[in-house]
């Protein structure tokens, strides 16, 4: 989870688009994930560090409760990133100065964003239910043992069974 997490963030570096004005696509800027989003940029690097927090609590706490809380509440945004990046995916936001007839083209860092995020959905969704290994079960004799027996009379410890009532 957390090296999807990172895979999201240094995606955000990559070019993800490219403006093919001429037809000849292998020419020209890209435009890199900061470049070419608003406020997706900062959804997908929000849930990039949020997979990388959950990754450095499950190693530092000895309990799953504090990483299993900030992986559940991570989940909804590894949600919205996921269908942002998708969206942004299927539709490609037009590029400043590339013009109205421009075609622009995917780039590697827009098909290594995407798939990041799914991934992160995905691992986050199947590390909400992992709660750790439990203790294994106890052996017959350590279960033996630590049985108690309780008085069944209402003398108490002396073995008297207390007055009787006529029937």
């Amino acid at each position: 989870m957390g090296g999807l997490g990172a895979l999201l963030v240094a995606s955000l570096f990559l070019g993800w688009y490219r403006p093919c004005p001429t037809g000849d696509c292998g020419a020209g800027p890209a435009a890199s994930g900061w470049e070419a989003f608003a406020v997706i940029d900062v959804v997908l690097l929000a849930a990039g560090l949020v997979a990388v927090v959950a990754l450095v609590l499950t190693l530092a706490q000895r309990t799953p409760a504090v990483p299993l809380a900030l992986t559940s509440t991570g989940t909804f945004l590894a949600l919205a990133a996921a269908i942002c990046a998708m969206v942004r995916l299927i539709f490609v936001p037009g590029l400043a100065g590339a013009g109205q007839s421009t075609e622009t083209v995917r780039l590697l860092g827009a098909w290594l964003g995407t798939g990041a995020a799914v991934g992160l959905l995905a691992a986050m969704l199947a590390s909400i239910r992992d709660e750790r290994t439990p203790a294994p079960p106890r052996s017959v004799e350590e279960q033996a043992r630590g049985v108690r027996t309780l008085p069944l009379s209402s003398g108490g410890a002396t073995g008297d069974p207390g007055p009787r009532r006529a029937s």
